[in-house]
């Protein structure tokens, strides 16, 4: 089993107030962890399809992205757990992060 690709911090930091208006211009932001996602373009690529994208836009995905919850099937009795990304899909995460999430 080989090691997690380490994510690289961006040395640039954004707030809460500049993600909010970045969002609110039209920016396609996530957070994962505490990196800053830019997604504009990856969402039309992503594997999993863009509604997966389109719907997480603007929230940590943490949940998602480390496979602790799945956006389908969670009305069914047992819930559906989701996907627990690749080593792979860590280094997209670095190339696509632009900054450090501060929330404080």
């Amino acid at each position: 089993m080989s090691e997690e690709e380490p994510y690289v911090i961006p040395a640039a930091v954004m707030n809460v107030e500049e993600f909010e208006r970045r969002m609110h211009a039209g920016e396609m932001l996530m957070i994962l962890d505490d990196l800053v996602l830019d997604v504009s373009e990856f969402y039309k690529v992503h594997p999993g399809g863009k509604f997966v994208i389109e719907h997480t836009i603007g929230t940590d995905i943490a949940k998602f992205f480390y496979g602790g919850y799945s956006l389908e099937d969670n009305m069914l009795s047992t819930p559906a757990f989701g996907f627990r990304h690749s080593n792979y899909a860590r280094m997209i995460a670095n190339d696509i992060a632009i900054a450090r999430f501060d929330c404080s």
